[in-house]
Formats: C-alpha cells, sequence, structure tokens
C-alpha cells in the first residue's frame, strides 16, 4: 500500500502534465479574436485613429459582429472588450489574470541602459528617468500595488467614505459663492474649487482663495500624467530600443519633456506631503486621508517605509480625484444646458423636498432626491470621464469564446460603447435620467421613485473593472451629487444671448484623451428665486 501511493500519484501527475500540455498546443492553436484588415507588419497601427478612437472600436465591432476584436500593433496584441458581458467575464471573474498595467514608457519606465559605456560618456544625464511609477494607477499587480490599493479601499468603502461628507459639502457651497460672485468663470471655478475639495480630502490643507501653489502644482502634474499616457503618442511605446538615444541626439525631444516632467511630478508627491506634515505639527491641518492613514501606522514595524506608502498613495488619490471630478462636473453643466426639462424636473423635485428654505445635504436628501442621483449616474454614463478606461495587461494565455487571448496582450474595456449599448441604453445619445428610474405606486395610489440599476445598467462601469475597479468611486459620486443638487437648488443654467439677441447653441464637443473634457463652452448661471442669493451667503458658514 505503501508503494503503491506514490506509484499512484506519479501517473497521476504525469497525466495532468501531458493534459495541461494538450491544453496548452491547443490553446495557442486557437484564432486571436476577430479583427479588421491590416497591413503586413504594421498591422492596425495605420488604422486606429489618433482622436476618439473607442468610436472607431466600437464601430469596428458591430461590423465584425463581436464583442471582442483583436488589433495587432506592430508585432503587439491588443484586446478590445465592446460589452459589459465581454468585460465582466475577463476582467472581473478572471481579474487573477487579467488585473495587471501594461508598461507605459513614457510615465512608468522611461530610462536608458548604464550598460552603453560610450552613451553613458555622450550623455551623463542618460539614466534620468521619469519614474511616475509611485502611481498606483499604472502599478503593475504585485504586493506593492496590492498595500497601497487596500490602503485606499479601506478608507473609501461605501462606510467610510461618509466621513469626507463635510469637506464635500462646504466646498459644493464654496462653489456656489463663486457662481454668484462671477458666474462667467464657472469652469474656472469648477476646477479650482474641486482641486480645493480633493487637496483638503487628501492632506487636509486649506487652499487659499485663488492660485494656490499645491493646486497649481497638482493641475500641472495632472497635465503631465495625462500626456505622457496617451496611448501611441510616442514613437519609443513601440520602439523601446529608443530608450538608449541620449536626449541631445536630433529626434529626441521627448527624452528631454520626460525630464522635465520627472521634476513636476517628483514635485507634487514630495512638496504637498511635506506642507501637510508641517501644517499638521502646527496643529492647522483638519482630519484627512493623510492623517488618518498616519494614525493606523504600526511603530513596530519599519516606519520609513510605512511613510513612503502613505505618501504615494495620498498622492495618487490627490492626482486621481481632481480632473475626473472636474470632468463629470463640465458635462453635468453642459447637460443642463441641452436638456432644459430634465433642469425643470429636477428642480421641481429639490423644491419639493426643500421647499426654497434651505441646501440639499448628504442624509435623508440623498433617498428624498432621487431624480438628483439619476442625473448623476446619466452624466456619468453619456459621456464616461475615461472612455476606453486604463488598459490591463494579460498576464498567462488565456481562452474566451474559442479565441485566444496571448499573455502579454494589452486588454481595453470599451466602456464608451457598453454605456452606449443600444440594447441596455434605448436611445443611448440621448440624456435621459428617467432610464435610471423606476416608478412604484403604492395601495394610496403614492407614486415614488427609485434607482433602476437592472442587470445589465451598471453604473459602475465607468470606474472600471475587476481588482482594478477605482476605489475613490463612491466619493466620485457623492461629490457629483452634492455638487449638482446644491447648484441646481438656487440656480438656473440656461444658454448664453449673443450680442445679436439670439441665444449660443452649446455644442457636445470633447477632447480626446486619457481623461476627456467638453471643450470651452459658455452659459447663463442666475439665481432662480429672490431668496437664493441669501442662502448662498448663508451656507459658507454652515462648514
Amino acid at each position: 500500500m505503501a508503494v503503491a501511493f506514490p506509484i499512484a500519484l506519479t501517473i497521476f501527475a504525469t497525466l495532468t502534465i501531458r493534459f495541461l500540455a494538450k491544453a496548452r498546443k491547443r490553446s495557442s492553436s486557437l484564432p486571436l479574436p476577430p479583427s479588421p484588415k491590416g497591413l503586413p507588419l504594421l498591422g492596425h497601427i495605420l488604422e486606429v485613429p489618433k482622436e476618439y478612437e473607442w468610436k472607431k472600436y466600437s464601430q469596428w465591432s458591430k461590423q465584425l459582429d463581436t464583442d471582442v476584436i483583436s488589433l495587432n500593433m506592430m508585432g503587439s496584441t491588443v484586446i478590445v472588450l465592446d460589452s459589459l458581458t465581454a468585460a465582466e467575464d475577463l476582467l472581473a471573474k478572471r481579474s487573477s489574470l487579467y488585473s495587471s498595467r501594461p508598461s507605459i514608457v513614457m510615465l512608468r519606465d522611461l530610462y536608458a541602459s548604464p550598460s552603453l559605456p560610450l552613451l553613458a560618456l555622450a550623455n551623463s544625464s542618460i539614466n534620468v528617468r521619469m519614474k511616475c511609477d509611485w502611481l498606483l494607477t499604472v502599478l503593475p499587480y504585485d504586493d506593492r500595488w496590492k498595500v497601497r490599493r487596500k490602503m485606499l479601499q479601506s478608507e473609501f468603502n461605501h462606510v467610510e467614505t461618509m466621513r469626507y461628507q463635510p469637506h464635500e459639502s462646504r466646498y459644493a457651497r464654496e462653489l456656489l459663492q463663486r457662481l454668484l460672485d462671477t458666474p462667467d468663470q464657472f469652469m474656472e471655478h469648477i476646477k479650482y474649487v474641486t482641486g480645493a475639495k480633493i487637496l483638503s480630502i487628501s492632506y487636509g490643507i486649506d487652499a487659499k482663495p485663488t492660485n494656490d501653489p499645491n493646486i497649481s502644482l497638482v493641475d500641472e502634474a495632472v497635465d503631465v500624467i495625462n500626456r505622457a499616457a496617451i496611448p501611441g503618442e510616442y514613437l519609443v511605446e513601440l520602439l523601446p530600443f529608443l530608450l538608449w538615444v541620449p536626449d541631445w541626439m536630433p529626434g529626441a525631444g521627448w527624452k528631454r519633456m520626460a525630464k522635465k516632467w520627472k521634476k513636476i511630478t517628483d514635485e507634487m508627491l514630495e512638496k504637498t506631503y511635506m506642507r501637510a506634515k508641517e501644517s499638521t505639527a502646527q496643529g492647522e491641518a483638519k482630519p484627512s486621508f493623510m492623517s488618518y492613514c498616519l494614525e493606523k501606522m504600526d511603530l513596530a514595524e519599519n516606519t520609513e517605509e510605512q511613510e513612503q506608502v502613505i505618501k504615494e498613495t495620498t498622492a495618487t488619490l490627490y492626482a486621481g480625484g481632481a480632473d475626473t471630478t472636474v470632468s463629470g462636473l463640465y458635462t453635468f453643466f453642459l447637460a443642463m444646458l441641452l436638456y432644459p426639462e430634465t433642469q425643470a424636473r429636477a428642480q421641481a423635485e429639490l423644491d419639493e423636498v426643500l421647499d426654497r428654505s434651505r441646501l440639499p445635504d448628504f442624509g435623508n436628501d440623498e433617498y428624498e432626491l432621487p431624480y438628483i442621483k439619476a442625473i448623476v449616474l446619466e452624466v456619468l454614463r453619456w459621456m464616461p470621464v475615461t472612455p476606453l478606461g486604463v488598459p490591463h495587461l494579460v498576464t498567462q494565455e488565456d481562452e474566451y469564446k474559442g479565441y485566444r487571448i496571448p499573455a502579454g496582450s494589452i486588454v481595453f474595456a470599451n466602456t464608451w460603447s457598453i454605456l452606449h449599448d443600444a440594447a441596455v441604453f434605448s436611445d443611448p445619445e440621448a440624456f435621459k435620467p428617467e432610464r435610471w428610474l423606476n416608478k412604484e405606486t403604492d395601495a394610496n395610489g403614492n407614486v415614488k421613485w427609485t434607482i433602476d440599476e437592472g442587470q445589465f445598467k451598471d453604473p459602475d462601469a465607468v470606474f472600471g473593472f475587476g481588482r482594478r475597479i477605482c476605489p475613490g468611486r463612491h466619493l466620485a459620486v457623492s461629490s457629483l451629487w452634492i455638487a449638482a443638487s446644491t447648484i441646481l437648488s438656487v440656480f438656473n443654467i440656461t444658454k448664453e444671448v449673443g450680442h445679436d439677441g439670439k441665444e449660443v447653441e452649446p455644442r457636445m464637443e470633447y477632447n480626446s484623451a486619457l481623461i476627456c473634457h467638453p471643450k470651452q463652452f459658455k452659459c447663463s448661471i442666475k439665481p432662480r428665486f429672490p431668496e437664493a442669493e441669501d442662502l448662498i451667503r448663508a451656507s459658507i458658514h454652515e462648514y
């Protein structure tokens, strides 16, 4: 019996190895997902547009009658998932294979090898890299990422997010006052106040009324990060050997640019943290994400390492929370301009609950104002902040629907297409908050509206999938809700009247980037009833 067991185990192991080998061979012989016609060697690199790629990917998916397409980018495989089902099947249900990130050379890996002595002599700064590898968004799926992700998740789950609501309410009211005083500068106000709010939540620092150095620095750093992360924008992403080109050579302007960008991102990481620590030491800082994390430090462990994690994670929160919220609020204003009937219905709901005697706040108002919540969900769906999300990396060869997904493939979930699926969202190009509502009638005939997300209406799709879903999504939704509800409770947002006396028609035009914003537009913002100004002036002292 003692001899039989090892023999049986050996036979079982041999058969298992043979089975896995055959399965691997069978998988390798499977075809890639359908793809549009490309060119030899170059593949589809000339077919993918420089702007609004998500629309082209959606078009190809429809033409090929598939929700999974593959693209050959000069030998690199790109997989695009064009349905919620495909995105959840791979990025969520198989997240152990799909949770890493591809190397973004300009952002994370720009360097030159010291093993090339002639080049090193020619350029002593050749080893300088942008090295924005502290940014959680671009980290690979490893222990370093897991520690930082856990820190964010513990502070921004559905329950813990509520302790940041006073910050959100305070700055929503700050925005009202600025809109009242100089409404024509509404886009600048949204950007500045959002930056001040994220600064307060992240570091506990109160921003200066204007020209705050912390906000200026994060604006510059976020712009740099967005530019560095544009897929296919820089040739070095496709030809990695260019990493070893000295920055003094003609055509190496991208390398000189990266050195400049490194300085900006390093300053945001280090300077803001040090300012916050000084402010905390002087008793001036408010409770914040950073202070809560510092309080939880295990003093029996390596405190220097723990503090570095806190510094990097706080900077990620600061950088990630600023630009995305700004984009959502810009879209909200544009929607209110283009759909005045939606604005009117929202204001009727607000008047019924608030009686024009106070401003909305968290708590019971959230449940009493379902149409406002529906507007927020529709803002996120109508024009997703990141239409293609952030790319994933497959770490192990996989099979899906009879197709091969090679290890090392870059995978995009086409968020824009998923949230514009006509089979799920009728008339997807229209702004219709009603699509998120359920009508319920009780025995007495009283009507109650509730949020209906439905089986396929997943508002979280805009925040990503699986283990890479945005940990700050609850904060993002609550920030949009309090801003939208307070603004509509006291202001009318209407089309601007030109010098010719005619209304200026706004156009729904967006830039094309990792994080999209509407292009500059104008509107008229005025108090909607006589007591509105008094409400606004008094509210600034509530927090």
